[in-house]
């Protein structure tokens, strides 16, 4: 869970200053941003309405794989093409929805319902998006762009996504201890 952390908190908020270090103006980031906080509401519906019909294990690998697209698309915004900006937003503004409706759903399937734990999974995330939301600025004054931390983004949601795909695998007793 606390992979998710960096590729949820800080990918998000520090998207508008990503696109305004990539010479889009105020209005377009403005207006991106707005479209994929809409995406992400969107998102949160979705997920609820494909767990329902697909089950909680392939819902979360295919919100995962959103996201996982949506960050290596995120990668690219430096070469300023609207369809990449636009997609990149699009997948990952739909995908983050996991990070937030997927803690439950992983709860409800994996460690059988145990609120406790949800409380628990939800603490940590929001201690690894603390802890996480400088590593964009400090990688940028780095590098001089935001790029790599969006590239570092994508890899860490690759592992989450994989490690999502092998607890699901992973026989029902063993499940509990995740």
């Amino acid at each position: 869970q606390e992979l998710w952390a960096p590729g949820a908190g800080p990918a998000y908020s520090h998207i508008t200053v990503y696109l305004t270090d990539e010479q889009f103006s105020p209005d377009t980031v403005a207006w991106l941003v707005s479209a994929m906080g809409l995406l992400m509401t969107a998102g949160k519906c979705l997920i609820g309405e494909v767990t329902d019909l697909l089950g909680g294990r392939r819902a979360c690998l295919l919100f995962g794989m959103f996201v996982v697209l949506g960050q290596g698309l995120e990668c690219f915004i430096p070469t300023r093409s609207s369809a990449v900006v636009c997609l990149s937003l699009l997948f990952a503004g739909l995908g983050l929805a996991l990070s937030t409706v997927g803690f439950s759903i992983w709860c409800r399937d994996l460690c059988r319902g145990d609120n406790a734990l949800l409380c628990k999974i939800q603490s940590a995330h929001m201690v690894g998006a603390l802890l996480f939301s400088p590593l964009p600025g400090i990688l940028a004054d780095g590098t001089g762009s935001y790029q790599p931390a969006y590239l570092l983004f994508a890899l860490l949601t690759i592992l989450a996504v994989g490690l999502m795909a092998r607890a699901y695998a992973a026989p029902a007793p063993n499940r509990q201890h995740i």
